[in-house]
């Protein structure tokens, strides 16, 4: 914007000069042209009322010559009856060299300028005064005026083109922070975003009261929103964990029974007749076999329910047992954890969680879709978010990535949005690919991680 209001305001200048010029163009030639023109009609005049006074011839020729040398806009000759001069004519005398003019303004100006008059002194054997307009001087003295004229107007526009520069750029400083500003909220970051007030710019005072106020309430909302969301995935985990509970409490030890029973069915058998006992047996087995893999459905049941929390010791012990776990696997890759400290200081047991399983996806990503020979992991806080970047050198991947047994980049993202956070990735085809993640601490949540 203020280029363009400064691009507009120097084609603004430009025209003024552009019609400032040709105004003095303009009335220029006219001024040189009437300046001409009287001083023909006055020495045509003169010597006309002389002649007469004279009687029709004048006195002295050569005196009336000499009288004339100090004009400036006239060439005078004296030309005898058959047209020769006589003797050299005078010329206007040379003003001061200024500024070298342009050969086409001299000849612009000097177009139009009216014809030479001669002026007979006497009868037809008495000499003609023959008088011609010399413009040399006229035009020099136009052409410093107007030299003059445009510089003084184009030091104006200069100056004005520096005020208007600091004026501009003075009230477009509020839309600067406030074009910061929305950047921040795009990335869902609503703390201390308050615009302040700028005397002199009323509209762009109350566009930036109008902002905060938007601010604030899309930070309540955000905040609302947060709160919902915890409440949501602490309900999940209630419901997911009294359903663990039911089925171990209420089918494990039915389960338990049938397998018990049918040990006693296959000890009670061997009292039977032989072939009573063979079939007894074997409908015992058969019901044994069918309880263990009923006991053996429930355990992954209750384990897809109620899994094992990696993050239980710590963010930062899970992912280097993750690292580990890759290091052990593939020897040939750098695997680097950088943890910034206190970054797990007051961390959320849902957002700890979070971090984990994005990082194990990027990871597994990185090494399926990838060659890289250096992955890096860091972790690190701001302000009362976890900011977590995963890159790898794996030479990028062609199609964005998803994982056919986790949640891909997709999933990634929603679990990340889910949680009031920020998601990005970014694909160098010659590098590699680049996970970044912003996650709130969630210290609402009722359990926090060690």
């Amino acid at each position: 914007m203020r280029t363009r209001l400064l691009i507009a305001m120097a084609l603004a200048l430009a025209a003024c000069l552009l019609v400032g010029g040709t105004v003095a163009w303009l009335g220029t030639a006219r001024s040189v042209q009437g300046e001409l023109r009287a001083a023909l009609d006055v020495v045509r005049r003169s010597t006309e009322a002389a002649v007469a006074a004279a009687g029709g011839t004048h006195p002295d020729p050569g005196g009336l010559l000499e009288a004339l040398r100090g004009n400036r806009h006239l060439r005078a000759t004296l030309l005898g009856p058959a047209g020769t001069p006589l003797g050299a004519p005078v010329v206007p005398p040379e003003q001061a060299q200024g500024l070298p003019m342009p050969t086409a303004f001299v000849r612009l100006l000097s177009a139009g300028l009216p014809d030479a008059v001669r002026v007979p002194l006497g009868g037809a054997d008495e000499p003609v005064l023959l008088l011609q307009p010399e413009p040399a001087n006229e035009v020099r003295e136009a052409w410093d005026d107007l030299v003059l004229a445009l510089s003084t107007l184009g030091l104006f526009a200069g100056l004005m083109m520096l005020w208007v520069c600091r004026a501009v750029a003075v009230a477009l400083r509020p839309l600067e922070a406030l074009s910061i500003a929305c950047g921040r909220i795009g990335e869902g970051d609503f703390a201390a975003l308050h615009l302040p007030r700028r005397p002199g710019t009323p509209e762009v005072a109350r566009l930036c009261d109008g902002f905060n106020r938007m601010a604030e309430r899309l930070a309540e909302a955000e905040a609302r929103d947060r709160s919902l969301r915890e409440q949501l995935m602490t309900l999940r985990d209630s419901e997911r964990a009294a359903i663990a509970r039911d089925l171990h409490d209420e089918i494990g030890p039915y389960l338990f029974a049938i397998g018990v029973d049918a040990a006693n069915a296959r000890r009670l058998a061997t009292r039977l007749a032989p072939a009573e006992a063979g079939a007894v047996a074997e409908a015992a087995r058969n019901i044994a076999e069918a309880a263990a893999h009923a006991q053996r459905g429930v355990r992954s049941l209750l384990g897809r329910l109620r899994p094992a929390a990696p993050v239980e010791l710590g963010l930062g012990a899970a992912l280097e047992e993750l690292l580990d776990f890759w290091r052990r696997r593939r020897p040939d890759v750098t695997w680097e954890l950088t943890l910034a400290p206190g970054s797990e200081a007051g961390l959320g047991r849902a957002t700890a969680e979070a971090g984990y399983r994005l990082v194990q996806e990027a990871l597994g990503n990185a090494v399926r879709h990838g060659r890289p020979r250096h992955v890096r992991v860091i972790v690190g806080r701001r302000d009362d978010c976890l900011l977590i970047e995963v890159a790898d050198d794996g030479g990028g991947a062609a199609e964005p990535r998803r994982s056919t047994g986790g949640f891909g980049l997709r999933g990634m993202a929603e679990r990340v949005e889910s949680m009031g956070g920020c998601f990005s990735w970014s694909n160098e085809p010659q590098h590699g690919v680049t996970v970044r993640a912003n996650l709130p601490v969630n210290q609402g949540l009722a359990e926090a991680v060690p």
